[in-house]
C-alpha cells in the first residue's frame, strides 16, 4: 500500500511528470499559469484557470494545477472591469493577453511567476462559481473538505498528493516491466467468496443467477497463484482490494496495493526486489532523501523484543530493556512466568504533561500483559527502596529528566 502523506511534508512544489512533451499539448492553452517567466516577455499567451483572487476588479490571480500568475486589466478597458465585478472567486476563466515585466518594485518574490504579469486583452467566463463557495483552505473543516472532495482536489496539497502517487506508480511499473521482466495482469473484481481474515463485500448477481452473489476480492491472492500455474512466472498489478472491516488509520474498506508474485525464488530475493522497486520509483524531487539498497533488516522477534512492534520507527533510539533480575522481588508467588521490562524515554520529562500520562496509562492498560506498570519521573526518587533505585539508575544509565516505564 502507498502511504503518500509523509512525502508531501518533504516537498512543497507540484510533482510534475518529467516528460519530453508539454502539458500544453492537445489543449487550447498556450502555457500553464505556473510556467511563465521573464523569458516569455512580450509573448501573446492563452491561459485557463480558476480565479483565486480579485483586487480592485483589475488585478487578478489566475490559478491552475501548475501554479498561479497575476493578470492585470488595463484601466481603459472599462468593459472588462465591469465584467469582472460579476465574477466570483473560483470561477473558471479563459484569458488572452501579453506577458510584461512587472518592474523591480512591483515584483513578488513569493510567486514563482512574480517577475511578470499578463496584461489582459480578452477575458471569457467559462464556468461561474456561486457566491457561497463552500470551501476555504484555511477555515474549512475536514468534514467539509471531504463532502466537497471534487472541489478540494484543486488545493495544492491534493494536487501534490495525486501527482506524487502517479509519479511513484509510473516508476514502479517502469522498473517491473523494463528492468525486471514482469507482466502486468488485470485480475477480475467480481469473484466467488473465499474464506479469509476479513468480511467481504457481497454483490448480488443479475439474471439468470438471482439469489446468488459475487464477492469483491480481499486481494488477488488466488488469481496470482493461478497465474503461476499458467506459466506467468512474474506478475504484478496495481490492485484494488475490498475488505468489509471499517476504516482504520492505515487502511480503508477500499484500498490500492502493489501486488506481486514471483516463481522459483526465496525470501531474500523477494526482499531485494522490493528494495529495488522502492529505490527505482523514488521521486526525483526527493533525491536528497533517496534510500540506498540493501535496506537495514531486523528479525521479527528482535523488533518485538526491542520496540514492542513489528514496524518500529528507528529514528527513535529508545528501546525496551529487561530488568527482571533487578526487580525480581516484585514477583508474586502465584506467578509462574514472570518478567519485568523497562522503557526509558530519555530527556522527555519536559514534554510529558497530565494529558500525555493519561494517554500512556490508557495504552498500557489496554495490554493485558501490562496490567501492572509504573510511570516514574527521575526527578522524584521515591520508586522502591533506595538500594533498588540505585541499582536501576546504575544499570540503565537513568539520568535526571528521564521518564521510565516499568511493566
Amino acid at each position: 500500500m502507498l502511504r503518500i502523506q509523509p512525502f508531501l511534508l518533504l516537498h512543497k512544489k507540484p510533482f510534475l511528470n518529467p516528460r519530453r512533451w508539454s502539458v500544453n499539448d492537445f489543449t487550447l492553452r498556450s502555457h500553464t499559469c505556473g510556467e511563465l517567466r521573464i523569458g516569455h516577455e512580450n509573448q501573446k499567451v492563452t491561459l485557463f484557470g480558476w480565479l483565486q483572487f480579485n483586487r480592485l476588479n483589475r488585478f487578478l490571480i489566475l490559478r491552475d494545477a501548475y501554479g498561479c500568475v497575476q493578470a492585470t486589466v488595463p484601466e481603459k478597458r472599462k468593459d472588462l472591469v465591469e465584467k469582472i465585478k460579476t465574477i466570483n472567486c473560483e470561477s473558471v476563466l479563459k484569458i488572452k493577453g501579453v506577458v510584461v515585466d512587472r518592474g523591480g518594485q512591483y515584483r513578488n518574490a513569493d510567486m514563482r511567476t512574480g517577475d511578470i504579469e499578463v496584461v489582459v486583452d480578452e477575458l471569457e467566463l467559462l464556468n461561474p462559481s456561486p457566491a457561497n463557495y463552500p470551501l476555504d483552505e484555511l477555515t474549512s473543516t475536514e468534514e467539509t473538505k471531504l463532502r466537497y472532495r471534487f472541489l478540494d482536489l484543486r488545493a495544492k496539497r491534493m494536487q501534490r498528493a495525486l501527482r506524487l502517487r502517479a509519479s511513484v506508480l509510473h516508476g514502479m511499473r517502469r522498473y517491473l516491466t523494463e528492468k525486471a521482466a514482469f507482466i502486468e495482469v488485470e485480475t477480475p473484481t467480481l469473484f466467488r467468496r473465499t474464506p479469509g481474515g476479513s468480511k467481504e463485500f457481497i454483490v448480488p448477481a443479475p439474471r439468470p443467477n438471482l439469489k446468488k452473489f459475487y464477492s469483491l476480492p480481499q486481494s488477488p491472492q488466488q488469481f496470482k497463484q493461478l497465474l503461476m500455474c499458467g506459466g506467468i512466472d512474474r506478475y504484478f498489478q496495481v490492485a484494488r482490494c475490498y475488505r468489509d472491516e471499517g476504516a482504520k488509520s492505515d487502511r480503508q474498506p477500499e484500498f490500492t496495493q502493489l501486488d506481486l508474485e514471483l516463481s522459483f525464488t526465496d525470501q531474500d530475493n523477494v526482499m531485494k526486489l522490493v528494495e529495488n522497486i522502492i529505490v527505482e520509483s523514488w521521486p526525483k524531487e526527493l533525491d536528497d532523501l533517496k534510500p540506498s539498497a540493501p535496506f537495514k533488516r531486523m528479525r521479527y522477534l528482535k523488533a518485538e523484543r526491542l520496540f514492542g512492534t513489528d514496524k518500529p520507527d528507528l529514528r527513535i533510539p529508545w528501546t525496551i530493556e529487561d530488568c527482571t533480575a533487578e526487580l525480581f522481588f516484585l514477583r508474586k508467588h502465584d506467578i509462574t512466568h514472570f518478567a519485568v521490562k523497562i522503557f526509558i524515554a530519555r530527556g522527555a520529562e519536559h514534554i510529558v504533561n497530565d494529558e500525555n500520562l493519561s494517554e500512556w496509562t490508557r495504552i498500557l492498560r489496554s495490554n493485558v500483559l501490562s496490567e501492572n506498570f509504573m510511570l516514574l519521573k527521575t526527578s522524584g526518587k521515591k520508586w522502591f527502596v533506595e538500594v533498588q533505585n540505585d541499582v536501576l539508575v546504575d544499570k540503565f544509565g537513568i539520568k535526571e529528566k528521564d521518564i521510565a516505564v516499568i511493566s
